[in-house]
């Protein structure tokens, strides 16, 4: 079945590194007969949330409840994954502006090998206060998927290098302090 947030509110920044149990479970909303928690090889600490093998095209562990971007400059969202059999995987990484009646795609990565692959997304498109984000894992391909450290943050704004004194064997390179 699906389970709810039981009225625990996401905030920004957000960051899950699954680690403990309940409160990551409290966090996003999934069918709790595919997605576990599980300890393992992990990204970082020892657990993750796994999707184990189903059948259908995505399930998706989606974000509990709206996160509010209305007042951040440039959200995104990154998470690390990898296929526990080291196969191929697919994503659909999506969000939702009303409530989740309708999702956009933002991207869908593919990946394999048996080491964690990070995912960074930008959320600029959805700067308001009810942001909802879901990760689908493509089931056809099998296996289980892990996926650990969550992160929904500012990136930091880009700086100019700026070049400087150029001679005929090299030049001064010059930047700002990132804002992140």
């Amino acid at each position: 079945g699906i389970e709810s947030s039981n009225g625990v509110n996401v905030s920004f920044p957000f960051f899950d590194d699954v680690e403990n149990p309940a409160t990551s479970s409290s966090y996003w909303q999934r069918d709790t007969t595919i997605f576990k928690i599980l300890e393992v090889s992990a990204h970082s600490g020892t657990r993750v949330w796994g999707m184990l093998p189903s059948s259908g095209s995505y399930n998706y562990l989606t974000l509990a409840s709206p996160i509010d971007l209305s007042s951040t400059s440039n959200p995104y969202l990154s998470f690390w994954t990898r296929k526990a059999d080291g196969g191929t995987g697919a994503l659909s990484i999506e969000a939702s502006g009303d409530g989740g009646t309708n999702w956009s795609v933002i991207s869908q990565p593919s990946f394999s090998g048996t080491l964690y692959v990070r995912f960074q997304v930008p959320l600029s498109n959805f700067l308001q206060p009810n942001a909802l984000i879901r990760i689908g894992c493509y089931a056809p391909y099998g296996n289980t998927y892990y996926l650990d450290d969550f992160l929904i943050d500012n990136a930091p704004s880009p700086k100019p290098i700026i070049l400087s004194s150029p001679t005929d064997n090299g030049m001064n390179v010059h930047w700002n302090q990132s804002t992140a």
